[in-house]
């Protein structure tokens, strides 16, 4: 798989945004070269991911955030698959 072009850092956390309403434990946090702040090109390329609602591109002076939507009910096959799906969305949207 390619590397994402002006990322440097790429991490899916455990914790609640306090920012949000999001009721998911898992956010994937993206900062950028040369100073660990969030790339403006990375920002452009995930804007799709802004008008979905509710919109799951987050960011504040730290970096962007995109909330990992875990379904409830369901396998954790399911669950696992449905993660995986939404990296990779992510990833595709960054290698454009």
């Amino acid at each position: 798989m390619r590397k994402c072009p002006n990322v440097s850092e790429m991490t899916v956390r455990n914790y609640w945004n306090n920012q949000s309403d999001r009721e998911t434990p898992l956010w994937l946090s993206i900062t950028g070269l040369p100073d660990w702040n969030f790339s403006s090109e990375a920002k452009e390329k995930l804007a799709k991911l802004e008008l979905e609602t509710p919109s799951r591109l987050i960011e504040d002076e730290y970096g962007i955030y995109i909330p990992i939507n875990l379904p409830t009910g369901v396998e954790k096959d399911e669950v696992i698959s449905s993660i995986l799906t939404q990296m990779r969305k992510i990833i595709e949207y960054l290698n454009k």
